[in-house]
C-alpha cells in the first residue's frame, strides 16, 4: 500500500469514528520521504514548498502537518485529547 492510500484510509476512518471532528484537534507527522512520495503520486509540488519553506504551516485535509526530518519514513496521525479528558481530584484531595 502506498503512502497516499494509507493516508486516505486513516483520514476517512477518522471521519467515520469522530462525528464531532475538528481538524484543529489533530496533527499529521510525516517523514520527508513520505512527503516526496505524495508529491510523485499527486504531482502537487507541495513537498518541495513544505520542506524548503519552513515558515509556512502545511496542512493535509485541513490538518496541520509536522514534517519529520529525522525519520523520513514516518507517517502518523495524532489526536490532541488534552481538553477532552476530565481532570479529577485525587482521593486525598476529595477527602479534605
Amino acid at each position: 500500500m502506498d503512502s497516499g492510500e494509507f493516508i486516505k484510509i486513516l483520514y476517512f476512518t477518522l471521519r467515520q469514528c469522530r462525528p464531532n471532528y475538528n481538524p484543529k484537534e489533530y496533527k499529521w507527522r510525516m517523514g520527508a520521504k513520505v512527503m516526496y512520495e505524495l508529491d510523485s503520486l499527486y504531482k502537487t509540488g507541495i513537498a518541495n514548498s513544505i520542506i524548503f519553506n519552513r515558515d509556512e504551516k502545511p496542512t493535509l485535509y485541513g490538518i496541520d502537518v509536522e514534517v519529520d526530518y529525522e525519520n523520513p519514513d514516518n507517517l502518523q496521525l495524532f489526536e490532541d485529547i488534552t481538553n477532552k479528558i476530565a481532570v479529577k481530584k485525587s482521593p486525598e484531595e476529595e477527602g479534605e
